[in-house]
């Protein structure tokens, strides 16, 4: 029953970053240009490694990023959350470099888009 669900978050993930990438001109989801057909599989394939990296950082970072900040959360009625959805984006960005965020309004619109499904989720 937990790889079922560890597989929904991973789709669920992919998903959210490929809204992200859709809707945000700052964010980008790159990939080799090989021919027409690879580069979209190279793309898709992209956004699920991207989504299963995502999967992993939010069930193993996020609660230790939780515990360390609370303070800051209880303190801000729990916004601190938003910058911990940031950080978790720019782990991310930093691991799959073919994930780019250029711009505050992207990482502040990724974070919002990617937080909000999460937590849904």
């Amino acid at each position: 029953m937990f790889i079922l669900r560890f597989l929904v978050k991973v789709a669920i993930n992919a998903g959210a970053l490929w809204f992200s990438a859709y809707l945000l001109s700052g964010f980008h989801i790159l990939s080799h240009t090989f021919s027409a057909g690879l580069n979209i599989l190279l793309y898709y394939q992209t956004l699920v490694v991207a989504g299963f990296v995502l999967a992993v950082l939010n069930t193993i970072l996020r609660p230790v990023l939780k515990i360390i900040s609370f303070p800051l959360v209880i303190i801000s009625f729990g916004l601190f959350n938003i910058i911990i959805n940031a950080i978790i984006l720019w782990v991310l960005a930093w691991l799959i470099p073919e994930i780019s965020i250029d711009g505050l309004t992207a990482w502040v619109g990724s974070t919002l888009i990617v937080g909000i499904i999460n937590t849904v989720l």
